[in-house]
């Protein structure tokens, strides 16, 4: 079960109703719902029974009158959740609350849940609550790893209602509530914080807080007093975790309660406080007083410690701490409503009388700074040597950082309108680019976005790296409601919900063009030389050198080059549809796990394998030249042989970065392939052993490139131990010129990068008898399906093999010698 929610109750007939509703008409079932009678002289009981004989997960424990404190700890001892959610008789929870919580734990697993809330009054309205930081919102933190974090999640600002706690933690730290007295919460909350390695402090208003005049929060009597041995459960608490100094700035809030002391304790009780103070201050306690260097604190310790009321602490007291410390911005609901869809029916009123305080709010608070040409900030935009600055907007909405959230490099014209919607993340801007005017780049996670150097982006184009909402409706909902909140707070984007909102990055690389009124969506990469058509909507990365356009955008065509690069053209080849299949059956694919499967399963490489068997003991060590993406050598080395992979190209896909992450995908197979590959970025020619020898090298489509075979397979053999065996597979081979012509027409690359080539057999086995190799066996096309596959035997017997263009060879030859 996910959730128990434990609510005492006493005398709470008239409001019960509207709480336990609250709880059953959310869209979330796995919970059950202990409730509390304490004591009750009303129909508290009968409403509880009455609606636990419509829903089994509601059940009653009655109790003698014990207080709040001995209530909730009933509760859990009968509770059987794994997070319990405690919620007073009296207040409610917002419509959809449970089931987006429950998401978020799915999502970070925290002992705790920091909830946020409303102030809900009688007469209807409904008041954002502001007490908790914005830097702190939608994150996971450790309360004790600072003690600014540790005031904010405990304390004095968490009610037990506000802590969704893990039934696991509470019961390993025999964490409980104080009985027979009130301010019960504050050990608890406390203790709660201490033990927490893991909380996630919620955005959106989850609860709502009613304000009663008659509550015990709300009331300056004799209850006060009990606040004397809530002061002392504290301070040992901190002393047993040894935090007694090191938090200080928070212990002296207890040590010497001056704020609690005004608030809530009234004048005809004053002096009977100070003197259940009197004498009561330990020497550790004063020890971190002074740590503070409060005057105030120090000054009311000292004449408590005395019995003395100094004459500026008689003055009358003032609201209640929580809310004296809060703008105050009022929302308007139906007074009467209950926690079922007619709570959804919330409805702006007042909003008229708040201008004037939300404008000097945004004012004092301003986080929007405009520039014009030539003008810069160091607190938010960075720009190089040369670079323009047209019209340019940067609006930082939440935990406003003294630091550049744009960087401009040198040569650039930019502007447009730049908004940080979380306050993470930056926009880098390399150089000589172009933004243009009415582009808006939206924010809302670390990492940002990225455009690099000659970047043309038109004007009004939109990159966002969110989807700014959940798709789940559900989950969304309160999603414009939660927004108001924040914005008639003063607090833009504080109540919203940006956990359970997908985002990623985006990247732009060099030389790419963004037309007129494009959307690039999150987690999207522009690929080099790209060009994105006007009013496009990118959902999905764009392949180097390639147009796209339309909603969503498609490839159209290649960019026109005069030149090309094989790596250039392995890149674009991604983007285009009908290169595909070629790109799979060629393991080229840049879906790296998926090409190294497939080459493991294919009967290439199990014939390959049995072919080196027979010549060489097998595992052994193993040259591969011109190793491409890696996928044969790792594949090998996961086999157990040792491999030596030579590739002089550096590219992603078909080079030595490719290759990089060939082995880190190995390593999800068997983290120990690495130690069985070593990586020489350098042609094969240049190729030279440290002194130790192999016992078998491969070639793999890769002979017919090499400027000079003779050269480069000379260096192979040097490298082979006597006896060593080498592979020539897949080679090119033609059979006259026009043949050689046939070949480069019909491969699919040579159009582009025109680097292809072929021999004829006779030549291939005399570049390996110039090199010092025996000839020892040569499988024409059909002979094997290291040459034929991806086609299948049946239909390679239907072929006739010249027909097919630079149909594949596999020559085999050994060093002279005999293996060590």
């Amino acid at each position: 079960m996910k959730f128990s929610f434990i609510v005492p109750a006493y005398n709470s007939a008239a409001f019960l109703e509207r709480c336990l509703d609250s709880i059953v008409t959310q869209d979330f079932d796995d919970y059950e719902v202990v409730v509390i009678d304490d004591g009750s002289t009303d129909k508290t009981g009968d409403i509880v029974l009455r609606y636990g004989q419509d829903n089994a997960r509601i059940r009653l424990i009655r109790i003698e009158n014990s207080g709040q404190g001995a209530a909730r700890n009933v509760g859990m001892a009968a509770a059987t959740g794994e997070y319990f959610w405690f919620v007073d008789s009296d207040d409610w929870l917002m419509p959809g609350a449970v089931y987006r919580v429950s998401r978020i734990i799915e999502k970070t697993s925290p002992d705790v849940v920091l909830l946020n809330y409303l102030y809900a009054h009688e007469d209807g309205r409904l008041e954002p609550n502001a007490s908790t930081p914005m830097s702190l919102l939608s994150r996971t933190v450790e309360p004790t790893s600072d003690v600014n974090i540790f005031a904010a999640v405990s304390c004095w600002n968490t009610p037990p209602w506000r802590l969704l706690a893990k039934s696991d933690i509470l019961r390993a730290n025999t964490i409980r509530f104080a009985e027979g007295v009130f301010y019960e919460d504050h050990p608890f909350a406390i203790k709660l914080a201490l033990a927490t390695k893991k909380m996630f402090v919620d955005a959106p208003a989850s609860y709502a807080y009613v304000q009663r005049p008659g509550s015990t929060t709300h009331s300056n009597d004799k209850k006060a007093l009990d606040f004397l041995t809530i002061r002392k459960m504290c301070l040992d608490i901190f002393r047993a975790y040894d935090k007694l100094l090191p938090f200080a700035p928070i212990t002296s809030t207890y040590i010497a309660p001056i704020s609690f002391y005004r608030a809530h304790v009234p004048d005809d009780v004053k002096q009977q406080f100070i003197n259940g103070l009197k004498g009561d201050f330990r020497e550790d306690e004063m020890i971190a007083l002074r740590s503070t260097h409060n005057a105030e604190l120090l000054d009311f310790a000292i004449h408590a410690n005395q019995g003395l009321v100094p004459a500026h602490q008689t003055l009358a007291p003032v609201t209640r701490a929580v809310s004296s410390s809060r703008v105050r911005r009022l929302l308007t609901v139906d007074g009467r409503a209950r926690a079922s869809a007619k709570l959804r029916r919330i409805t702006v009123q007042k909003i008229h009388d708040m201008v004037k305080h939300v404008r000097h709010v945004a004012k004092t608070n301003a986080i929007t700074q405009t520039f014009t040409s030539g003008a810069c900030s160091a607190n938010r935009l960075q720009s190089g040597v040369g670079t323009r600055l047209e019209p340019l907007n940067i609006d930082v909405r939440l935990n406003v950082q003294p630091r550049p959230y744009v960087l401009v490099g040198d040569y650039s014209l930019v502007g447009g309108n730049y908004v940080f919607e979380r306050g993470l993340g930056r926009v880098t801007i390399g150089d000589k680019c172009s933004i243009g005017h009415g582009t808006t780049f939206i924010v809302t996670q670390e990492d940002g976005i990225s455009v690099g150097n000659n970047v043309m982006i038109s004007w009004d184009v939109t990159l966002i790296d969110s989807n700014s909402h959940t798709l789940d409706p559900d989950l969304r909902s309160d999603d414009a409601f939660n927004w108001l909140l924040g914005t008639v707070s003063g607090r833009t984007g504080s109540y919203k919900d940006w956990l359970l909102v997908e985002s990623a990055p985006i990247v732009i690389e060099d030389k790419a063009w963004i037309g007129f009124g494009a959307s690039i969506m999150k987690g999207v990469t522009i690929g080099e030389g790209a060009i994105v058509a006007a009013k496009a909507v990118v959902t999905r990365d764009v392949a180097p050198y390639t147009i796209v356009g339309g909603n969503p955008a498609r490839f159209i065509s290649f960019v026109p080059r005069a030149r090309w690069s094989w790596e250039d053209i392995l890149q674009a080849a991604h983007g285009c549809p009908d290169m595909q299949y070629t790109l799979k059956e060629a393991y080229l694919h840049n879906n790296f796990e998926q090409s190294l499967q497939h080459y493991r399963e294919s009967e290439e490489f199990r014939y390959t394998a049995l072919l080196l068997g027979e010549f060489v003991p097998t595992p052994t060590t193993m040259i591969d030249v011109g190793a491409g993406n890696g996928v044969c050598a790792v594949a090998f080395a996961l086999e157990g042989f040792t491999v030596a992979a030579v590739e002089p190209e550096t590219g992603r896909v078909g080079g030595v970065a490719g290759i990089e992450k060939m082995i880190t995908t190995g390593e999800d197979i068997d983290p120990s392939v690495r130690e069985r590959i070593q990586v020489y970025n350098i042609c094969g020619e240049d190729f030279r052993s440290d002194g130790s020898t192999f016992k078998a090298a491969i070639c793999r489509q890769v002979t017919h490139h090499f400027s000079d075979p003779v050269a480069t397979l000379k260096a192979i053999y040097d490298a082979l131990a006597p006896g060593g065996v080498i592979l020539l597979l897949r080679e090119h081979v033609v059979y006259n010129e026009d043949d050689y012509e046939f070949f480069l027409e019909n491969h699919p690359f040579h159009k582009f990068y025109k680097g292809e080539h072929a021999y004829r057999a006779e030549e291939y086995v005399a570049f390996l008898e110039q090199a010092g190799f025996k000839l020892e066996r040569i499988l024409t096309f059909k002979d094997s399906p290291i040459n034929y596959e991806p086609h299948k035997v049946h239909v390679v017997a239907s072929l006739n093999e010249e027909e097919v263009a630079g149909r594949p060879y596999t020559f085999v030859a050994t060093k002279p010698g005999n293996l060590p």
